[in-house]
């Protein structure tokens, strides 16, 4: 051993000290252009050329509603939410989620879940009611990256739906269904990698819902174990996740 270091001087060892460092800086300029790719498609999805907000509803804008079993819907989208949507969002989700939350040992935090509604990167489908111009419900999605969900910017691009909340009067008549397939179409236009819904552990109604969705081809995301260390049971919810583009080989 002593001599094999020893010779750490002689042309071979140099030669396969410098191999390694050429093989780490390639691996380190891969990661690094990958990333920024991941930034401009991120960047693409969230903001216009001239920095405006993007409608990414717009190329689909012959599904932005929904006219059947009895419901008259308009679908809108919105960068941010307005003060009413926002605050019949707030009280909708309390209304739904409380409760879950407390059985799922988080706590609901109206401060918490306020200040959620209107973080930076939020997007939202805001559903009204044709007749009457009132809410119905609403969709909150960002464009990030799989790692997200534990605050970590790593893993693949996704469009990430936080909240899909429909008032009692209008579940299970497909407009739920609907918003999602009207997010895959935002996620496909957008070139993200994903479209993903975290559920929360115990609640079984959300389960049964994305389990239903394109005949069961929403699974649990596997990777995000190995990206971050994500526990689905000590984090108290899954995350569910459509592949939209073909693995890196």
């Amino acid at each position: 051993m002593v001599q094999g270091g020893s010779q750490s001087k002689g042309g071979a060892s140099r030669g396969g000290g410098s191999t390694q460092t050429l093989s780490e800086k390639k691996l380190r300029k891969m990661e690094s252009r990958a990333l920024e790719e991941k930034l401009l498609v991120l960047r693409a999805a969230l903001f216009e050329p001239d920095g405006k907000d993007r409608d990414v509803c717009a190329p689909v804008a012959a599904f932005m509603s929904y006219d059947r079993k009895g419901l008259d819907v308009a679908i809108e989208f919105r960068a941010r939410l307005p003060a009413d949507a926002r605050q019949f969002a707030f009280d909708l989700t309390k209304e739904n989620m409380e409760a879950k939350y407390d059985a799922a040992g988080y706590g609901w935090d109206d401060a918490d879940k306020d200040k959620e509604l209107c973080e930076d990167g939020g997007r939202f489908l805001v559903l009204r009611d044709r007749a009457t111009s009132g809410f119905v419900g609403f969709a909150h999605f960002r464009f990030t990256v799989q790692g997200d969900v534990l605050e970590k910017m790593i893993g693949e691009t996704v469009l990430m739906v936080y909240d899909l909340q429909i008032v009692a009067d209008a579940r299970r008549k497909g407009l739920g269904r609907h918003c999602v397939t009207l997010l895959e179409m935002v996620a496909r236009k957008t070139g993200v990698a994903r479209l993903s819904l975290p559920v929360m552990q115990g609640d079984d109604d959300a389960r049964a819902f994305v389990g239903a969705l394109k005949r069961g081809a929403f699974s649990p995301d596997e990777d995000l174990e190995n990206l971050c260390g994500f526990d689905p049971d000590l984090e108290g919810f899954d995350v569910f996740s459509l592949e939209l583009a073909p693995r890196p080989r």
